[in-house]
């Protein structure tokens, strides 16, 4: 119970008492009806009530926003009233109570809902409307009055085809979008022109609706082949119409840049005919639909059969840790047509993609961290809608970028120390495996290093003086996904050494002895040749050795020794860096007893000759097989075979050796 008074200079008012009810009442006793009003007001009945021993009470406020509520006795004798306030609004909605009073609490007898309505709301619907002649579009903008709607209202569409309803629908518009522009788009079986088409529309609100509003696309006055410029999918069924006003009729209608042969030509009228097409193939380009008629004019139409994005296997990676890089295949290139350009999006933001062949790419700044995430890829064209999906944890899909600055910080003869940088400084903290790929021109050795955030290796068994060509990729070593880019080429010279040790051989021929060399090869010289020191003695006055310098023009010298003694001979071979390390042959005393040792006749084939003997074992290191013409200037050539063999196939270096 509630006591309210009034207090003045001459004291208090008699008490009002109100008693509040426990809140235990089942709402769903009470049913809400619905109630309109006219003129600013609400007229309000009910049936008696046995318990109204006060009369009644009556009070309302708005639905939505704030309930500041209002409220009216009326007497026990009467069950009905007009409710009037002055803080009623146009289009606003309300909720009215009715009580009976009683000599405790007031018992809730009824709810209604309504709107106030007036004039103003009844001139509310559509303007400017228009009408969209190729792709049956309509557009049309709120009355002004509608401005005073607070719920928002309903626009029903009817689309009728020759006079008679074919399709009907709703736009709904909430209070946010009263005074926009609203659409509608209908695709009609038949382009508008191969039949008479037209658009009713009419606003709906609070159950009330206004007279429709009819819109009717115009005839044209010329030859017209519709639709125009339209995107089709292959396997799908298009048709078109060709109009000719009044005065002219049609020839014929056909296809042109097209090469579907599945075409069903239908006249409509001597002025509308159609022509159905199914397309089973893509086109090229842009196709056309002609039209022709007996006056020998000509019009027609463009569209395209295409297919909808059919992109595959996305996969995302990284490079710099901030960064995700998506490709994916690209199975259709439609890109020579303009309107059928896809669009890509990455995780919802547009993928700005350059020119692309058949592997797409598009890269977006993240925040990279170890945890797995779902990447998609939403493609769109005008004929569909796709979406690629890819699961990966960045941090274990690292594509490391090229190194950096890739240079020799020291060379040597026969080794270098490599060292390079990296413009992604993340990487200092990756445990990195990194390969250097060495090529001489003609093989290439790749040496793997480990680290954390590598920048240096040292290459080994190298060539003195001789020409590479270095550079470096790197990856993850935990959680390898793929190596990185390679660094650009470095090219990078070894310093010169010593020449390698010579091979030298022999050859006695009556009195004299010629001793021979092979030319050193380029990777055997370690620089360019100055010339030759020949050393000879006997072998028992080693101390009291002859010695002669050869230019490097020659490659043999003849000796004249004494038969009877043996003798040791030493070749050496100098460039710029020194000597080489000697080469030492023992020439035998000419004691031997030759017919002890038989010749035996081979046959050669195909510029060579094959040849096997018994084991030695007396060959400690290996074998030694000469050969040179049996007339003539006898320039010996000689092989050397390692102990483990008694074969061999002889090819010449000159050809007329053999």
């Amino acid at each position: 119970m509630v006591t309210v008074t009034a207090r003045n200079i001459n004291g208090s008012s008699s008490p009002s008492t109100i008693i509040i009810p426990r809140l235990n009442l089942d709402k769903s006793e009470v049913k809400t009806s619905w109630i309109s009003g006219s003129n600013g007001s609400f007229f309000l009945s009910w049936p008696v009530s046995p318990n109204a021993s006060c009369g009644y009470i009556v009070d309302w406020c708005p639905v939505f926003g704030n309930c500041t509520f209002e409220w009216m006795k009326v007497p026990p004798n009467r069950t009905l009233t007009t409710i009037f306030s002055k803080n009623f609004e146009d289009g606003r909605r309300y909720l009215l109570s009715i009580y009976a009073c009683t000599e405790s609490a007031p018992v809730l007898l009824q709810r209604r809902e309504g709107y106030v309505r007036e004039t103003s709301v009844l001139r509310c619907g559509p303007q400017n409307v228009t009408l969209d002649y190729d792709s049956f579009l309509l557009k049309w903008e709120d009355d002004p009055s509608c401005s005073v709607i607070r719920d928002g209202l309903v626009y029903e569409l009817q689309l009728l085809t020759a006079d008679k309803p074919v399709h009907n629908g709703e736009v709904v518009v909430t209070p946010a979008q009263i005074g926009s522009t609203h659409s509608w788009k209908w695709t009609s079986h038949l382009p508008s022109q191969c039949a008479r088409h037209s658009v009713r529309l009419r606003s709906q609100y609070n159950n009330q609706s206004n007279p429709w509003l009819q819109k009717t696309l115009p005839d044209q006055g010329v030859i017209l082949v519709l639709p125009r410029d339209q995107m089709f999918e292959v396997g799908s069924t298009a048709t078109f119409c060709c109009t000719v006003p009044d005065g002219e009729s049609i020839k014929t209608m056909f296809l042109l840049n097209y090469k579907g042969a599945n075409v069903n030509a239908t006249k409509i009228s001597e002025h509308v005919h159609s022509l159905t097409v199914h397309l089973d193939q893509e086109s090229e380009n842009w196709s056309d639909v002609m039209c022709e008629t007996t006056k020998g004019e000509i019009s027609g139409a463009s569209f395209h059969a295409g297919y909808p994005p059919s992109d595959s296997s996305l996969q995302c990676e990284t490079q710099d840790l901030e960064t995700i890089d998506c490709f994916w295949n690209i199975t259709r290139k439609t890109e020579d047509v303009e309107k059928l350009r896809r669009k890509y999006l990455l995780q919802g933001s547009p993928c700005k993609i350059g020119a692309m062949h058949q592997l797409g790419k598009c890269s977006q700044k993240v925040e990279v961290d170890a945890a797995e995430r779902n990447w998609t890829l939403t493609v769109t064209n005008p004929l569909g809608k796709l979406e690629l999906h890819d699961r990966a944890d960045l941090t274990k899909r690292v594509h490391m970028v090229a190194p950096e600055k890739v240079a020799a910080s020291t060379v040597n003869p026969r080794n270098i120390s490599l060292k390079w940088s990296w413009t992604v400084q993340k990487y200092s903290n990756l445990n990195l495996t990194c390969q250097v790929d060495v090529s001489d021109g003609d093989s290439n050795t790749k040496i793997e290093n480990f680290g954390v955030g590598l920048t240096a290796a040292v290459i080994k068994d190298l060539i003195p003086h001789w020409d590479y060509d270095v550079r470096v990729r790197c990856g993850t070593a935990q959680h390898f996904w793929k190596w990185g880019d390679w660094s650009k080429s470095v090219k990078i010279r070894t310093k010169g050494d010593v020449p390698d040790a010579l091979d030298v051989w022999m050859k006695v021929k009556e009195d004299q002895t010629v001793i021979s060399w092979k030319v050193p090869l380029t990777n055997q010289s370690h620089g360019e040749i100055f010339d030759y020191k020949v050393s000879w003695a006997k072998t028992k006055e080693k101390n009291q050795s002859n010695q002669t310098n050869v230019s490097r023009s020659n490659h043999s010298l003849t000796l004249t020794l004494d038969p009877s003694e043996e003798y040791m001979v030493t070749v050496t071979a100098r460039n710029i860096n020194g000597s080489s390390s000697p080469s030492t042959i023992i020439i035998p005393r000419r004691n031997l007893d030759k017919s002890e040792v038989k010749t035996s006749w081979i046959s050669g084939s195909n510029g060579s000759f094959f040849l096997s003997w018994p084991v030695s074992p007396n060959a400690s290191c290996g074998y030694i097989v000469d050969w040179c013409p049996v007339f003539g200037n006898c320039t010996f050539e000689w092989m050397k075979v390692p102990p483990n063999r008694t074969l061999t196939t002889i090819f010449s270096s000159t050809s007329s050796s053999l």
